[in-house]
């Protein structure tokens, strides 16, 4: 009896122990349970207390990931429910955003934390004097804040048979990861969708204070072939601006080590101008690293907490916002880039939009992400250059996880970074060309200072659309010192019209030609005067199987220009042939005749320059016509033959004939 009396009152003591943990770990805004979060979110953001979350268990056998709906399961939650947890988080303008998707204690989105993680603080407490953050307002306040749940985990798979992996064809560059072989960070294999095919892919991480002291040199001898480091943050209430800790000696150390570098600022701007200032908060911190960074400078943007909350920003509104970003420091010469993660793409920000205008950072914890075209179940609308696919990796030179990053790089990253854009290559223009029936390939000229580039040693060239009338396209992809590619399109035209005659009567001419098997139709122009500045369409022939038209109505003993073309209509767009000129008299042209007195020859009717020859006096001439140059002014064209040569030009109107 005693021993029983003696179990039941150590069960009591046991059981008020508990219940005692639990109001103390509410009091210190802390739980035992995983809080999926925002990837970037800030230190110290408490999670509402009626909120259902995912249980854990010191095995993990119970613990609940959140659904594919996004809705985390409640089930087996150790969680006590009705409670508050007031914040321990420094004042805004202090509490800095935690990395890699932690935020000293919240698992970002698509993972869960294990035990000891979930019992480290929110936040902690400052220097001496400091108060703790615990009255019912902040407490109220935290409960206001919204942690995004719809990440799927690591191990979530599609629902349906994906698309097989594309084969995936690296452009040239062997220090490029192997898309099928497991990621070194992770110890994992990824599916890359089609947004890899063609690409050289790269390994990276992105850094903050998160990490502590980092040795880089190691970090680069594990693998890492580029690195984005956090260069600052705004705070979550005030909104002050801030910079990362670590920050100047992460980018000294990676520039030291050789590591490419690109750059972030964790967003919590609500206005465009707000973005703004962020932009140029990062210029100003760069000013001194400017020539470090290589890679893009990229806004942060996956906040939820109640300062983005209570703006109710519209996702045309928060993508006007990064882009303000993305212009400013554009601006300043650096490549800009927008970071957030699938949900908030797709319910928060107008990623497809964006994805047009930016490179796209893009972060989804899966073994498989895509576009749409992939037919996965995670995918972005709109397409992307990186994708930061965990932050569990473990990288030698860091303690502790660290992000992990693909760069699906369009070209080698060595001409990336330190070569030369392809486009700023000058290219020499192409004419059109003329149909043959077979594949036509103009050759290219790309100058560089100066310098003419060599095929196949600095550039390579393919083409597309090239046998049929219509528009071709070239694509020239950089190589060696230069990366990049470039299009250039040129026109393949129907052939020429070919044996266009003429034939004269008194106030009329008949026209005729051969008939162009790969034309629509024709288009015949005139101009009645040798200076008119332009021909004036005069026919449009519908059909190719015309060969003649007959031009009435003209005056007696002129000449007139013609000239006409060929066109072949592919969809709504006409292609035309080069001209072909004809100049043809009205009667009485062509009539035998007497030069009464000697005169110079011309070669056009501006009798100007050198004469062809002096015609004699009482030669025989052949008139042709009246040629007007302009107005009432006119020449005669004549034909005269001497010493084996015949010469047909002009002489003046003064001239007298006898017939």
């Amino acid at each position: 009896m005693k021993k029983r009396l003696t179990c039941a009152i150590l069960a009591a003591s046991m059981t008020l122990s508990c219940f005692s943990g639990f109001a103390s770990a509410d009091a210190a805004g802390v739980t035992n349970t995983a809080v999926p979060a925002a990837i970037h979110m800030p230190a110290g953001t408490a999670v509402p207390a009626d909120v259902s979350m995912p249980g854990s268990t010191a095995d993990g056998g119970n613990t609940q990931k959140p659904s594919g709906t996004g809705t985390p399961s409640t089930e087996n939650t150790t969680k006590p429910t009705g409670t508050n947890a007031p914040s321990t988080a420094k004042p805004d303008d202090e509490s800095k955003p935690s990395d890699n998707g932690k935020s000293d204690g919240i698992a970002k989105p698509g993972e869960s934390m294990n035990a000891d993680d979930a019992a480290k603080p929110a936040g902690t407490i400052g220097s001496s004097g400091r108060k703790k953050a615990a009255s019912a307002t902040k407490a109220t306040e935290k409960r206001d804040l919204l942690i995004t749940t719809e990440q799927p985990t690591e191990t979530a798979e599609p629902t349906q048979a994906p698309t097989p992996a594309p084969t995936v064809k690296p452009n040239t560059d062997a220090n490029a990861f192997d898309p099928n072989s497991k990621d070194p960070f992770t110890k994992t294999k990824y599916n890359h969708g089609t947004v890899a095919d063609g690409k050289n892919i790269y390994l990276g991480i992105d850094v903050s204070h998160h990490q502590k002291k980092i040795n880089w040199e190691k970090v680069k001898d594990s693998g890492v072939q580029f690195a984005i480091i956090r260069c600052g943050y705004r705070g979550s209430s005030a909104g002050t601006l801030n910079t990362d800790n670590y920050f100047k000696q992460n980018i000294e150390g990676a520039y030291a080590a050789g590591i490419p570098i690109g750059i972030y600022f964790y967003s919590i701007a609500i206005t465009e101008a707000e973005a703004k200032a962020e932009a140029n908060y990062c210029i100003n911190l760069l000013k001194n690293y400017k020539h470090m960074v290589s890679l893009p400078v990229a806004i942060d943007y996956e906040d939820r907490t109640k300062r983005m909350t209570d703006a109710d920003l519209s996702k045309t509104k928060a993508a006007k916002i990064c882009e303000k970003f993305c212009e400013t420091v554009k601006a300043e010469g650096y490549t800009p880039m927008v970071y957030s993660y699938l949900s908030y793409f797709k319910n928060y920000l107008d990623g497809e939009y964006l994805s047009k205008k930016y490179k796209i950072w893009y972060a989804q914890y899966s073994t498989r992400v895509g576009l749409a075209n992939d037919n996965y179940k995670t995918y972005i609308d709109g397409d992307y250059e990186y994708w930061q696919y965990s932050s569990k990796g473990k990288v030698n030179g860091i303690e502790g996880n660290v992000d992990c990053n693909f760069w699906y790089a369009p070209g080698n990253m060595n001409a990336l970074i330190n070569g030369t854009k392809i486009t700023k290559a000058k290219l020499s223009a192409i004419p059109n060309k003329t149909y043959t029936g077979k594949a036509i390939k103009p050759g290219v000229t790309l100058t560089y200072k100066n310098k003419k580039l060599k095929k196949n040693t600095d550039y390579t060239v393919s083409y597309s659309n090239n046998k049929k009338i219509g528009k071709a396209t070239i694509t020239i992809k950089g190589k060696g010192e230069f990366y990049g590619t470039r299009t250039k399109t040129f026109k393949i035209i129907p052939k020429k019209v070919a044996s266009f005659k003429k034939k004269s009567g008194t106030k009329m001419i008949t026209l005729s030609w051969k008939k162009n098997a790969n034309a629509t139709g024709y288009i015949i122009y005139r101009k009645s005067s040798y200076n008119a500045k332009k021909y004036k369409k005069v026919k449009a022939i519908k059909t190719n199987a015309t060969k003649k038209w007959l031009n009435t109505k003209l005056k007696a003993d002129r000449e007139y220009f013609y000239s006409i073309r060929a066109y072949t209509t592919v969809g709504k767009t006409k292609y035309y042939s080069e001209y072909t000129y004809l100049t043809a008299p009205t009667l009485p042209g062509s009539k035998k005749a007497v030069l009464k007195k000697s005169l110079k020859m011309y070669s056009t009717p501006a009798l100007a320059g050198t004469s062809l020859v002096k015609i004699p006096k009482k030669a025989a001439v052949t008139y042709l016509g009246r040629t007007y140059t302009s107005g009432a002014n006119f020449v005669y064209h004549v034909k005269y033959a001497a010493k084996g040569k015949t010469y047909s030009g002009y002489i003046k109107n003064t001239a007298k004939f006898t017939y």
